[in-house]
């Protein structure tokens, strides 16, 4: 099965981090892994959420063809269900059980899908600190601390992880650890993982290994092997 990705129009960038869509058929499992985003799917078998994940998703390939999909930015999938993130969390819900504001989406042309959009994001208001703190543990790439990040948000530790349960789904720590994941894989496939650990900042070795074991399901040697 083959994953096709396009950038959302500037108007929507704040909110969507991309579309994708599916296609060739193909048998077996497709993997996907956490990136702190959730996602609004349409496939043949309805419409349906996938929250923040905190470990990899195993799909059927078969059976996900045809599929597209609305990636939101993280922080950004609870402004547009208007629904909060923590229910959702490594979890796949009907669309209509967790909102019935979102719109009929003919998702055969991008077109009408960011249409559809512009109309329910009309008055959607983020939350400014969520947002950098977000910000701060991207740009980062997950090595701020959780103390520097809710001080750049103007907000407690305690403020910061009820936030970041409703508009992203998982804790800061989490969220953290998944943006150093995420970057571990981008620069991973032609370092040593102690080398790699070391660059990114983990304590040791064996830290970056369990982040592969939990968010990939495999230590990093066969994970780069099977790219």
């Amino acid at each position: 099965m083959t994953i096709h990705e396009i950038a959302p129009s500037p108007e929507l960038a704040e909110y969507v981090d991309a579309y994708w869509w599916s296609d060739e058929s193909s048998s077996g499992t497709m993997r996907i892994l956490p990136d702190g985003c959730a996602d609004v799917v349409f496939d043949p078998n309805g419409a349906f959420v996938v929250g923040a994940m905190t470990r990899p998703l195993r799909i059927d390939a078969a059976e996900s063809v045809g599929a597209f999909g609305i990636r939101f930015r993280p922080g950004r999938a609870a402004i547009a269900l208007q629904a909060p993130l923590t229910l959702l969390t490594d979890a796949r819900v009907p669309l209509r059980d967790v909102t019935k504001r979102f719109p009929a989406i003919d998702h055969r042309k991008i077109e009408n899908v960011e249409n559809a959009l512009r109309s329910l994001l009309s008055d959607a208001k983020s939350d400014p600190r969520v947002d950098a703190a977000v910000d701060a543990i991207i740009s980062s790439g997950g090595r701020a601390s959780i103390e520097s990040v809710a001080a750049a948000a103007g907000v407690s530790r305690q403020h910061l992880a009820r936030a970041f349960a409703h508009h992203v789904g998982v804790s800061p720590k989490t969220f953290a650890r998944v943006m150093r994941f995420r970057r571990a894989i981008e620069l991973g496939r032609l370092k040593p993982a102690a080398t790699l650990a070391e660059e990114l900042g983990y304590f040791d070795q064996s830290h970056l290994i369990a982040d592969f074991r939990e968010f990939a399901g495999e230590t990093p040697v066969p994970f780069f092997l099977s790219q």
